[in-house]
């Protein structure tokens, strides 16, 4: 079964910091009504470690289209928004008289056997202090307010979770889950053709 493409990206990540020195990632995920994600990745680097094609190459991020600025000694890359491939997460969607609730799941746990299988030594004391100089962060911005979450804060209908390249390794996974009230103005609405059909029906003539 092939692995977790988050967990792999995060991998690749890491791997790309060594080379690089000290680097900074956010992912920010929005999930839509009809339970699809929109994503876009913000990685940063100090400017003159700053090389598109390279840093592409090492995380598999589409930097060439990236948004580049500069700010404060770092050069920071952001990847076009895209619709996320269901096998980099899972949601779930399930309606309910009133409301509707939206759960995500964001599997982590084979991060620990991509980075062997790509030669990243966890162990090595060199490797774990450069990793605890990465900042990689999740933003997940949800329908409706959030009800539960493993997240480090929560603001109103967005979860975020603070990590570093240490502290993810003992991360299986990131979750959160919300509820989105359906406006009764709707319900009502949905209810007039059902009302409509019934008064017909009450207006047809009896037979015989």
């Amino acid at each position: 079964m092939s692995k977790n493409g988050l967990a792999v990206v995060v991998v690749a990540v890491l791997i790309a910091s060594l080379g690089l020195g000290c680097l900074k990632m956010e992912t920010r995920l929005t999930v839509l009504q009809n339970g699809s994600i929109l994503g876009t990745a913000i990685i940063a680097v100090q400017e003159m470690y700053w090389n598109e094609t390279e840093i592409s190459n090492l995380t598999s991020l589409d930097l060439q289209n990236a948004t580049v600025w500069s700010e404060g000694g770092w050069t920071y890359g952001q990847t076009p928004e895209t619709i996320v491939p269901e096998e980099d997460m899972d949601v779930t969607v399930t309606r309910y008289p009133g409301y509707t609730e939206y759960a995500l799941v964001a599997n982590l746990s084979d991060f620990q056997e991509s980075g062997e299988e790509e030669g990243l030594n966890m162990s090595d004391p060199f490797t774990q202090m450069m990793l605890q100089t990465m900042t990689l962060n999740f933003t997940v911005k949800m329908p409706g307010q959030i009800s539960d979450s493993n997240a480090h804060r929560v603001e109103g209908s967005t979860a975020l979770w603070f990590f570093n390249g240490a502290t993810i390794q003992s991360v299986d996974r990131i979750y959160v889950k919300s509820k989105s009230s359906i406006p009764e103005a709707t319900l009502q609405l949905a209810a007039v053709p059902l009302l409509l059909a019934l008064a017909r029906l009450r207006r047809r003539p009896r037979s015989g």
